[in-house]
């Protein structure tokens, strides 16, 4: 076994410091990973705990630290290693070839499975769990309670030795949210004037609430390739439910405008193709969202392109979660679709605790809603849980 990120990619993810941990990928999980500031990207194959994690994997064995990977793979899902790998970046060379850069914690809305180390906006969930559910917060959780505003500053981005960059194949980007981080525009437009982006694939994540405009396009078609990859975890009221702050019209009409840039620049601009987090607030809806995506998908190759991906924190919005009655109902309604048999897997395995789900996550769910000024008892999600 291999992992290309492993061998030739960096998850650069600035802290307040605008250091990094040495990270392979966003789910990597290690407390044991040197540090890097955006001068010293060429240096990420010389941490120790990289190497060991390359060693195990070459041997057959499944560190701890990829357990995410795993958890996907167990259900015969594709991973984040089994997606990377069949780009072909991985060489021997030990050049940075895969550079994720994670644009800090700037974002226009709050999803509610959020945390206030991707989007600031969101800390005063995780303010009132601590304050109300203190049980629930382990050490990971409790870090977000101090989190501060985080992410590269332009300053920092006109000082990087962008020679460390030569041998870029790809870059990904995350937030936040990416189209609205001034930053992440500055950071494209020095690879444009250092004559980078010509070799460079870009691949986007975003929420979709901030339109393409022209300035914007311009700026990607300067690069070799383009896929943006829309975050859709709900469709309708629930995507408000889920994503507070964005717009279903909003987001449906500028997914809809990615998909006429491929059509008008096949070459360059690939079809966009939909993430969605599964989470106890959308679990009976999810054949609604891969329907809407093959619905408006422009063929086959891409309708069957739809990344869903089980939650991971917090735990209390875990899809797992919910009680025993919505669990059977949501097998019976996937186990005849293909691209959730990894969901049917998941839940039958998962082992619902009724009591949580009245302590703590139904709650917690009430006033996250309050906090965004929505109607919890109304929404499409409390539908999931209300007979708990």
């Amino acid at each position: 076994m291999h992992c290309s990120l492993l061998d030739n990619g960096l998850f650069f993810y600035p802290d307040e410091d605008n250091t990094s941990l040495n990270k392979p990928c966003c789910h990597f999980n290690s407390g044991s990973l040197s540090r890097l500031n955006i001068q010293d990207t060429n240096k990420f194959y010389d941490d120790p705990f990289r190497k060991l994690n390359i060693k195990l994997l070459s041997e057959g064995t499944k560190p701890e630290s990829c357990n995410s990977c795993w958890k996907h793979e167990d259900v015969g899902y594709p991973s984040m290693r089994t997606r990377l790998n069949t780009l072909n970046f991985s060489d021997k060379s030990r050049k940075l070839k895969y550079f994720e850069l994670n644009t800090g914690n700037v974002c226009n809305i709050k999803c509610i499975m959020c945390n206030p180390s991707d989007s600031l906006t969101t800390k005063q969930y995780y303010d009132y769990v601590e304050k109300e559910f203190p049980l629930v917060v382990d050490s990971t959780i409790k870090k977000y309670n101090f989190a501060k505003h985080r992410g590269l500053r332009k300053t920092d981005i006109d000082n990087i030795n962008w020679e460390q960059f030569n041998e870029l194949e790809y870059v990904k980007a995350t937030g936040g949210e990416t189209f609205y981080t001034k930053e992440f525009w500055h950071f494209l437009q020095k690879l444009i004037d250092k004559d980078i982006s010509h070799n460079i694939t870009l691949l986007i994540v975003t929420n979709n609430t901030v339109s393409l405009d022209n300035k914007k396009l311009d700026i990607f078609k300067r690069f070799k390739r383009i896929k943006i990859f829309s975050s859709i975890d709900g469709i309708g009221e629930l995507c408000d439910t889920i994503r507070a702050g964005s717009k279903w019209k909003d987001v449906e009409e500028n997914i809809k405008h990615l998909i006429e840039l491929h059509k008008e620049y096949p070459d360059q601009f690939i079809h966009t193709e939909p993430h969605s987090v599964i989470q106890f607030a959308n679990i009976l809806q999810l054949d609604e969202i891969v329907n809407w995506w093959e619905s408006i998908a422009l063929n086959e190759e891409f309708k069957n392109k739809h990344y869903l991906r089980i939650l991971d924190q917090p735990k209390w919005f875990e899809a797992g979660i919910v009680p025993t009655n919505v669990k059977k109902q949501a097998i019976k309604k996937y186990k005849d679709i293909k691209k959730l048999d990894h969901v049917v897997k998941y839940l039958e395995r998962y082992e619902t605790k009724e009591d949580y789900v009245l302590k703590y996550t139904l709650p917690i769910f009430e006033q996250v809603c309050k906090l965004n000024n929505q109607d919890p008892f109304s929404s499409k999600a409390y539908e999931v849980i209300k007979n708990a």
